[in-house]
């Protein structure tokens, strides 16, 4: 199941070990982000009750180049909670509840412009590190009296 929240995107994802670990992955396509948030999982009891953990996490896409953060599970069930018996487990299905509680949210997502290649208003080519970037000489002397002194005089 997807579900937004705050800007974002969340999804519960149940992978099979030796158990079921059930977990809630951030996925955005956005490339900077980053969320804190209380989370209470909840596996809901055939009979009303519930087997609850709440945890508090930290979100975020930074500079990892991952979707989410390796917080672990938030819920785990062994084979022991499985079993039809337990009553967390019917017919082969299990109820989990996932309530967010944000407190902070950062998502920033600024594209920018290809300068590897030039365009109509590039006019001149710095190379930085190896890597050519195609700029235009009015901007960077805007930006930088350096620049200004170099390409237009004092």
């Amino acid at each position: 199941p997807v579900y937004n929240a705050a800007g974002l995107t969340w999804k519960v994802v149940a992978r099979k070990t030796s158990g079921i670990k059930v977990d809630l992955h951030c996925v955005n396509e956005c490339s900077n982000w980053t969320c804190d948030m209380r989370v209470d999982a909840a596996a809901i009891h055939s009979s009303g009750k519930h087997c609850t953990c709440s945890r508090v996490v930290k979100f975020h896409n930074g500079h990892t180049g991952t979707d989410y953060t390796d917080h672990g599970p938030l819920l785990y069930f062994g084979i022991s909670h499985l079993s039809g018996q337990t009553g967390f487990c019917k017919d082969g299905k299990a109820i989990v509840e996932f309530r967010l509680f944000i407190t902070r949210v950062n998502v920033s997502d600024i594209k920018l412009p290809d300068f590897s290649t030039p365009d109509r208003l590039s006019n001149v080519t710095l190379v930085v590190q190896g890597k050519k970037l195609h700029l235009s000489k009015e901007y960077l002397a805007i930006h930088s009296p350096v620049f200004s002194a170099m390409f237009f005089g004092d």
